[in-house]
């Protein structure tokens, strides 16, 4: 496989982006050349092996974004959420003394300082952005009407073409209109490829379906966030998810089979399937 009224309950997705083969006591080989290339990328950056992940994945982002490898507000986007992310770890980092190499403990508070800092300035520099993931990121995390107002205003106008944000605008509906939010997870699925679709969309079209007892339709999107994220399942609870309407089970599951494939290839948009399910 190729896999709100209380805004804190809105999910901020992180995207996953290629983090490099780490390895040795420090992290990495790949990183290391990235940092010796990019300074700039890694000045502001601990140097020991703790947090490794989380200060790849911020190296490249940094690095996405020099090349400009997407849309400018996605590429920061992702950037501020990676910096949260070393921020987080090396926070916790900071407070564990080196016993060998004392300058180590130095170099990771005063990374986190820098990096407290530097996230502080891009949210306050990104805090008026016009742009979608912009606006979406100040929305979620500063509970700020004003950036949710230009997020739902650009899905009502159709100018979100991005899956993935389109999945989160869908999320917030699906907790009081289930209609926009059905749509929009459907929208999602059509626009996403092989390498951007998300299976909590299936559940949250599966959730829209039992609340409103349609039992079959529950399953079979169920059936096919199963197929598609390769869960493992107890099927006695899934038989219990139809509530008797057992009668064509062997039919959802196979289009609950067709479903999953056609949404990791990344052709949902253009399938048959498509007119069938969104007038199930």
């Amino acid at each position: 496989m190729k896999g709100r009224t209380n805004p804190s309950k809105l999910v901020i997705f992180t995207p996953f982006l290629l983090i490099f083969a780490l390895s040795g006591c420090d992290w990495g080989k790949n990183g290391t050349h990235l940092c010796k290339n990019n300074p700039e990328l890694c000045d502001d950056l601990h140097q020991d092996a703790w947090c490794w992940q989380e200060k790849s994945t911020l190296i490249d982002t940094r690095y996405a974004s020099k090349l400009k490898e997407g849309p400018e507000g996605k590429l920061l986007y992702q950037q501020i959420l990676a910096l949260e992310d070393y921020n987080r770890c090396i926070e916790v980092a900071s407070g564990v003394q080196h016993v060998i190499n004392t300058q180590r403990t130095h170099e990771r508070a005063k990374a986190f300082s820098d990096s407290a800092r530097t996230l502080t300035e891009l949210q306050q520099q990104t805090k008026n952005s016009d742009d979608l993931f912009l606006a979406y990121y100040h929305w979620a995390r500063f509970s700020d009407d004003k950036a949710r107002d230009k997020v739902l205003k650009a899905a009502d106008n159709d100018r979100i073409s991005d899956p993935e944000l389109l999945g989160s605008v869908a999320a917030y509906y699906e907790k009081f209109n289930f209609d926009k939010s059905r749509e929009m997870y459907f929208t999602a699925m059509a626009r996403a490829d092989d390498t951007n679709v998300d299976p909590n969309w299936l559940l949250g079209l599966a959730r829209i379906a039992n609340a409103q007892r349609a039992y079959p339709e529950a399953y079979l999107f169920t059936r096919a966030n199963v197929i598609l994220a390769d869960h493992e399942v107890n099927e006695d609870e899934m038989l219990r998810m139809l509530h008797g309407e057992t009668d064509n089970i062997d039919e959802l599951d196979n289009i609950a089979e067709d479903l999953a494939d056609v949404l990791e290839d990344g052709e949902y948009g253009t399938s048959s399937l498509r007119s069938r399910l969104e007038n199930f």
